[in-house]
């Protein structure tokens, strides 16, 4: 039986919008620019909701604080120290599905969708996919298969526990 989540809404204020529009300026192409924005606004999200649960993370170590990779890579990562990286996706209003572009990268730990509003003033995070979950490349996934964020703080915790045994 599957059960209705209830929609976690981050706010997105002015600093996290300045560090996008940053980002955002540096890149060579509008269309970049513009995925950079939103890709650093979901991180600022995710980051913001790991704070709520008192997870430490370091935006800085995430490859999209770093202008030059992230003008050639396709990142939005965040780093929770000691257990790897967190990658947020980017959703807009009306989308119902979206394609997990996998890493090489193993310290990737899973996957959050972060779903804007059409002001960009918050953002809901919609679930997760643990790393470990297998999809074909190039698959439409259906946001409804996420687990939901409720399972997150365990699946982090289980992560962590075994990286220190």
């Amino acid at each position: 039986m599957k059960t209705t989540q209830i929609p976690l809404l981050v706010p997105l204020g002015i600093e996290a919008h300045q560090i996008a529009s940053q980002f955002a300026l540096e890149q060579s192409t509008p269309e970049k620019g513009k995925k950079v924005y939103l890709n650093t606004l979901a991180v600022c999200a995710v980051h913001t909701y790991l704070k709520w649960l008192q997870i430490e993370t370091d935006l800085s170590f995430g490859e999209n604080w770093e202008p030059t990779l992230a003008a050639v890579f396709d990142n939005a990562d965040l780093e929770i120290p000691g257990v790897g990286k967190l990658e947020c996706y980017p959703i807009l209003p009306g989308e119902t599905n979206f394609t997990l572009s996998l890493k090489t990268n193993t310290s990737i730990i899973g996957y959050i969708l972060v779903k804007f509003d059409e002001y960009l003033d918050k953002a809901q995070l919609l679930g997760f996919i643990p790393a470990l979950k297998t999809f074909p490349l190039s698959e439409q996934i259906p946001i409804a298969n996420l687990q939901p964020l409720e399972n997150l703080l365990d699946y982090i915790a289980n992560i962590f526990h075994h990286i220190i045994e």
